[in-house]
Parts: structure tokens; C-alpha cells; sequence
């Protein structure tokens, strides 16, 4: 059985958690720049419809999201950490779709560059 350690669960300054509460807000926002602004130019999104390499394509990802109308009701984290340099974080979503629920589990890596904390890969797949 794994087990988690307290220095492992997500804590409010570590980067993944500060990421992670700025996406929620510009997702349901549905405001696509704000949430491509958290991401690397180079970035690399998996979800369930593909990868998305870059911005440009990213964008494509949540065009289609926000056209449905999609509201992420929670982003809960698992487990975050983080050195001067990379980060990580791993949780749950829940995500509403006009009536329907979306459950479904995420992993970021993010890297400082720039003095700025950036998502470099970021997988996206429903919990089934």
C-alpha cells in the first residue's frame, strides 16, 4: 500500500498549489490566455482527445472545453513538491459538462524559468 508523507501533501506555497488555484479561476473564466500564460511555449499536453505541443495547440484543447461549456467544479491535489528549480503536482478533478460530471485525475511538471513558475507537461485523462 503506498502511503503519502506530510512533506509530500500539497501546502499553499509550493508552486503546484499557486498553479493550480490561477487555473481554476482563468478556467472558468474561460479565458484562454490566462490559462496559456501558465504554461511554457514549449509545453506538452496528453489528455484522452491527443497531444498538444504548444501553446497554439493547447489552446485548440481548451477551445473545444470551454465550447461545451465546461466548469471545473474542484482541482483537489495529492501530492505536490517542489526544489528551486522543478516542481510537480498530482490530484483529482471534478468538471461539470452541461449536467453531466467528469471525473478525472491530472499530473503537471513545472520548471522556474525566468524567475516564473511554468507547466511543461501536463497529462489530463478522466478517472473511469
Amino acid at each position: 500500500m503506498a502511503t503519502t508523507s506530510a512533506q509530500d501533501l500539497p501546502q499553499p506555497d509550493e508552486p503546484a498549489s499557486l498553479i493550480r488555484t490561477e487555473y481554476l479561476h482563468a478556467y472558468n473564466s474561460h479565458d484562454p490566455d490566462s490559462v496559456l500564460s501558465l504554461y511554457a511555449d514549449d509545453a506538452v499536453l496528453l489528455s484522452e482527445a491527443g497531444v498538444f505541443r504548444g501553446k497554439a495547440e493547447i489552446r485548440k484543447w481548451l477551445q473545444v472545453a470551454f465550447d461545451q461549456g465546461s466548469v471545473l467544479e474542484a482541482i483537489t491535489a495529492i501530492r505536490e513538491k517542489s526544489s528551486t528549480a522543478i516542481a510537480y503536482g498530482t490530484g483529482q478533478t471534478r468538471r461539470l459538462v452541461g449536467q453531466e460530471v467528469h471525473l478525472g485525475r491530472y499530473l503537471i511538471v513545472m520548471e522556474k524559468r525566468k524567475r516564473k513558475w511554468v507547466i511543461v507537461e501536463h497529462a489530463s485523462f478522466n478517472a473511469h
